[in-house]
């Protein structure tokens, strides 16, 4: 244990890895050696794999030795129970990120087809950007939003979906939210915040809240349709 607790302690992923190895090899040879407590070999020495009495008899437990014949003790129970929950606490977090981050590259990928969409609508457009509120409380009302605009630009409406999204999806169509500041702007006169003529740096859709990891927790679709959980909001020189 104190092995175990050591190596836990370091900090490092590949550390942790080492250490859920080592834990659950110690535990699966502590139920190795449970199992064979509770079903010791028979006098023969042969395992007793049969349930009829004439090909496996049960040996005396006279035969077995007062090491076998005992039962568990506190301190092995303890030991056991607590790799199972070092182990839980090790498995727990990674499974979360990598959960977490799956869902992430999931909502990326959504914004990227948003900005096919959006492409799609300039063309058809003269290259200006759709009028649009940036969101609405529920589905019912009537006004011009992302996903009862660009949805004929778009094979799903699952695409205005946010894999993390519990509510915002289900109660009002959309997980995201346009920017209005550049609602009817032709695409190459973007403005914001002081960037002018940098679609790289003017955001269009970004999430509704910061369910994501890292520093903002937002993913961004900026102008030139690359989608980033990074903020680019520096102005220009």
């Amino acid at each position: 244990m104190k092995d175990f607790v050591r190596v836990h302690g370091s900090g490092t992923a590949g550390t942790d890895l080492r250490a859920v190895r080592w834990g659950t090899r110690f535990l699966l040879e502590r139920v190795h050696h449970t199992v064979r407590r509770l079903f010791p070999k028979n006098v023969r020495g042969e395992g007793c794999l049969s349930r009829e009495k004439s090909v496996c008899t049960q040996p005396d437990r006279s035969e077995i030795g007062p090491h076998l014949a005992r039962g568990f003790t506190l301190v092995e129970v303890l030991v056991t129970v607590g790799i199972i929950v070092a182990l839980a606490a090790l498995v727990i977090p990674v499974s979360r990120s990598f959960i977490g981050k799956s869902r992430q590259a999931a909502c990326l990928g959504n914004l990227r087809q948003i900005g096919i969409g959006i492409e799609s609508y300039l063309q058809d457009h003269n290259d200006t950007m759709p009028n649009l509120q940036a969101g609405r409380r529920s589905r019912n009302e009537d006004v011009p939003v992302m996903d009862n605009t660009l949805n004929e630009y778009l094979s799903s409406e699952d695409v205005f979906h946010c894999p993390e999204d519990k509510t915002f999806f289900r109660e009002s169509g959309s997980s995201y939210l346009w920017n209005s500041t550049q609602s009817g702007r032709n695409k190459l006169r973007l403005v914001f915040f002081g960037v002018n003529g940098d679609p790289s740096r003017v955001p269009l859709v970004t999430d509704k809240e910061a369910w994501h990891p890292g520093e903002s927790g937002v993913n961004i679709l900026y102008a030139d349709y690359s989608a980033s959980k990074e903020f680019k909001m520096n102005t220009s020189p």
